[in-house]
């Protein structure tokens, strides 16, 4: 699979705490391999080879521009050497929410510098990952701070995460509470909450709209699984008046995961601490990852968790003394 971004798109790729974008570049090109392992047995005629569970990800920055001053994107390319690194990018946009890939993998760079005058020079620049990628999304966009703040007000929902595909639903049924049953096995189980999008022609709206009035709004439902075997079917705890078709629901509580924090520049502050919360509501968070005191940039964190996050992530950035840093961090669900 490749796919192809223009400059515009590409909205950061950090390796180690370093920002490594070119000044300018025309396009990425990105591409993933699943990689595989020989596993036909000795005296086969034919041969087998089985997925291993990692991704190979290739991203090739197109006509880049990189400045030649020192400590510059140019001299940190030309030095870089393969090793195990943390690794971030995102082609949606540095917004929370955002859909971002992150990992701490191995880490090759191809660099092949082409042309040069005296302040720039002409590059192809390839960025090769091997290992497992952990998708998730940005809670922290990539930001200059100089005070402790939190990004309580502007969450990341994980239900606006692009790579929530969802169950498609087939009907929801006149009954307190009401039936839903969804088009194949939903894989459910008792007091999941769950987020439903599109679902039609049903009285009251059941759906995750933000204007409606009733007090599932932009919060969730708790399933209970019922019916033959509980495949395709739960329920939710609304009074259903007029039955729905369509749309798909959406899981929103899920266990594990591993958070990730760069730090791309920090001056005069002595300490950092940052930490993601997680949030029912949006409107009551608690504590879900915290990330060691960070001194110094470049640094970079790749930090796991063993409970359940919840629908809406938020950051809290303390810092100690007087400064600035430039912050970046991003959550990954299991």
């Amino acid at each position: 699979m490749s796919e192809k971004y223009g400059s515009g798109d590409v909205a950061f790729f950090l390796v180690d705490g370093l920002n490594m974008l070119p000044s300018a570049f025309r396009g990425m090109s990105f591409g993933v391999k699943l990689l595989t392992q020989l596993t036909n047995g000795f005296g086969t005629t034919s041969k087998a080879n089985t997925p291993n569970g990692i991704s190979e990800y290739s991203l090739s920055m197109d006509e880049a521009l990189l400045d030649t001053l020192t400590g510059a994107t140019h001299a940190t390319l030309k030095a870089m050497s393969a090793a195990s690194r943390i690794v971030c990018w995102g082609v949606e946009g540095n917004a929370a929410g955002k859909h971002a890939s992150m990992a701490a993998a191995s880490y090759l760079v191809g660099y092949v510098p082409t042309a040069a005058n005296e302040t720039l020079i002409k590059a192809k620049v390839e960025h090769l990952i091997s290992g497992v990628i952990d998708d998730g999304e940005i809670v922290q966009p990539l930001a200059a701070k100089t005070i402790d703040w939190n990004t309580t007000a502007t969450p990341a929902d994980f239900a606006d995460d692009s790579a929530q595909r969802g169950i498609p639903i087939l009907s929801s049924s006149v009954a307190s509470p009401s039936i839903i049953t969804t088009d194949g096995a939903h894989g459910l189980v008792d007091n999941d909450k769950v987020a439903i999008f599109g679902h039609v022609s049903v009285a009251p709206d059941i759906n995750d709209n933000p204007t409606a009035s009733e007090a599932w709004k932009l919060i969730s439902h708790t399933v209970t699984v019922t019916g033959a075997g509980g495949s395709d079917k739960f329920s939710i705890p609304v009074n259903v008046t007029d039955g729905g078709t369509g749309g798909r629901v959406v899981k929103l509580n899920r266990t594990g995961g591993v958070g990730y924090i760069q730090v791309t520049a920090l001056a005069g502050l002595t300490g950092f601490v940052g930490k993601i919360r997680h949030s029912d509501d949006a409107s009551s968070w608690a504590d879900l990852v915290t990330f060691s005191n960070i001194t110094a940039a470049p640094g970079k964190q790749r930090v796991t968790y063993a409970g359940v996050c919840k629908r809406y992530l938020s950051f809290t950035g303390d810092v100690t003394g007087t400064g600035s840093l430039t912050v970046f961090a991003g959550l990954s669900r299991t």
